[in-house]
């Protein structure tokens, strides 16, 4: 019995998001620079968030089958902060950019096996911070899985 979070990441990092790099995991950078963005990549604070395992019939819990859902949490980094002439001069590509990523994960609906893969919703559309605390213009990009475990 296992989940296919890693499968699903895997298989996002591998989505064609037309001027957007995807991040794995195992590929997420300490420090951004301009140069790496636009970046979406897993948010190493909460990736997994709101789990739920319900089980799906009676029996030795090892047996049973179980349905699994989950908040697959993303972060887009489209540039850094005053790196442009203006406040919100960069602000019509990062609206652009995080609508790819959106449309991406629409059309995404199957990833790693899931039975449902959607977005749930967008947030902190504005200043996010990367790993190292450097600030991007971006937002979080949050994904509702859903899993049957045998």
């Amino acid at each position: 019995m296992a989940s296919a979070i890693s499968t699903i990441l895997d298989n996002i990092s591998e989505l064609s998001i037309s001027g957007v790099t995807v991040k794995d995991i195992d590929q997420v950078q300490d420090k951004l620079e301009d140069r790496d963005c636009p970046c979406l990549f897993p948010n190493p604070l909460g990736l997994v968030t709101n789990l739920n395992v319900e089980p799906d019939a009676y029996g030795n819990a090892g047996d049973r089958p179980y349905t699994v859902t989950y908040t697959l949490n993303y972060r887009l980094c489209n540039s850094s902060v005053g790196s442009g002439r203006g406040l919100f001069d960069k602000y019509p590509a990062m609206v652009t950019n995080a609508l790819a990523v959106i449309w991406a994960f629409i059309g995404a609906d199957n990833l790693g096996g899931t039975v449902e893969f959607q977005v749930s919703g967008i947030a902190n559309f504005g200043p996010v911070a990367d790993p190292a605390g450097k600030l991007f213009h971006g937002c979080d990009i949050a994904v509702n899985v859903t899993e049957f475990i045998n």
